[in-house]
């Protein structure tokens, strides 16, 4: 069941590719954290992210935290998606979120999945927006503009 709904995220971005321009060419990065491999709300995340104008980049699950700082530092990202369902994986990321406020204070930091709207007093650090609906994600990407 995975894997159909994994093919047919890869065929709606080709098509969301083609038939969106890009508004700008603001990039925001999409990331499952260390430990995190439920990639498949996350990939959806990026289509929204792209269908709204931005160059949304998946990036993958499990992204070590190192390899997110050294995404953070060497690119001009105008926000980062963290996708966090298993409840496990929470441990991971105020550590992330500590360094990313430190190299880049102002970048915002948006997060969502299961975990998170289930636990988001577990979450700390600046400039974190919080989503849990699609329209919420909207909301945070249209007052960025």
């Amino acid at each position: 069941k995975t894997q159909i709904v994994r093919s047919s995220i890869e065929l709606l971005s080709v098509h969301i590719i083609k038939n969106t321009p890009l508004r700008n060419h603001e990039k925001i990065a999409v990331i499952c954290p260390n430990g995190e491999y439920h990639e498949l709300g996350a990939r959806i995340v990026s289509e929204v992210i792209r269908k709204e104008g931005y160059n949304a980049f998946f990036l993958g699950n499990s992204l070590p935290n190192k390899d997110i700082v050294n995404l953070v530092e060497s690119c001009d990202l105008k926000a980062i998606v963290f996708s966090i369902s298993n409840f496990f994986t929470m441990h991971s990321i105020n550590p992330v979120i500590d360094e990313i406020n430190k190299i880049k204070p102002n970048l915002k930091i948006i997060l969502g999945g299961k975990a998170i709207n289930k636990n988001p007093s577990q979450i700390h650090g600046q400039n974190c927006e919080m989503c849990t609906t699609f329209d919420q994600l909207k909301e945070v990407l249209e007052a960025m503009k």
